[in-house]
């Protein structure tokens, strides 16, 4: 039920709308908060169920997955995982009324195993064959603080949220 809504909407300062806040009364302070999402290029969950406890070498067995299906999941660009999370910074989210102030650090990793270097894991080395083992990967830390003001004109409610990004990492 969103019978207090207003306490479900300030739960978390940095994505609600900035005229929201004109419906806001006292002081929150927001102690600590933060989040974590993780993804990739390569596996599927209904791929990790049929990989999960195969045999990649007995065709005659009943779990038997081939190699050359498993190699075909992964793209020319290899395998690519990828995180993202965000750490309020403790203390330093809060709302008084109509103006609130938050302080958020993200960060984003990008990394990945060439296709080729799955095909060396999985065939061993074939002569005359290189392999390209380069593991490309990035890093971005990113601090972000944001001063929002809202204001209520008879029905009509306004917002603005003033950011400042400070890159920490490239």
């Amino acid at each position: 039920s969103f019978a207090n809504a207003g306490s479900v909407v300030y739960s978390d300062l940095r994505s609600i709308n900035p005229a929201s806040l004109t419906f806001h009364k006292g002081l929150m302070i927001n102690i600590i908060g933060g989040g974590f999402g993780f993804g990739n290029n390569f596996l599927s969950i209904a791929d990790y169920n049929d990989i999960n406890g195969a045999n990649f070498d007995d065709p005659t067995d009943a779990n038997y997955y081939p190699k050359e299906d498993l190699e075909a999941l992964i793209d020319d660009d290899g395998i690519r995982i990828n995180a993202i999370s965000y750490l309020n910074t403790p203390l330093m989210n809060f709302a008084y009324h109509n103006v609130s102030f938050t302080s958020t650090v993200y960060s984003m990793v990008d990394t990945g195993i060439p296709k080729t270097f799955m095909s060396l894991a999985l065939n061993g080395n074939e002569l005359g064959r290189q392999y390209d083992i380069d593991l490309k990967s990035s890093l971005i830390i990113v601090s972000e603080h944001a001063l929002t003001y809202a204001q209520k004109y008879k029905e009509l409610a306004l917002g603005v949220r003033f950011k400042y990004l400070q890159g920490l990492i490239y």
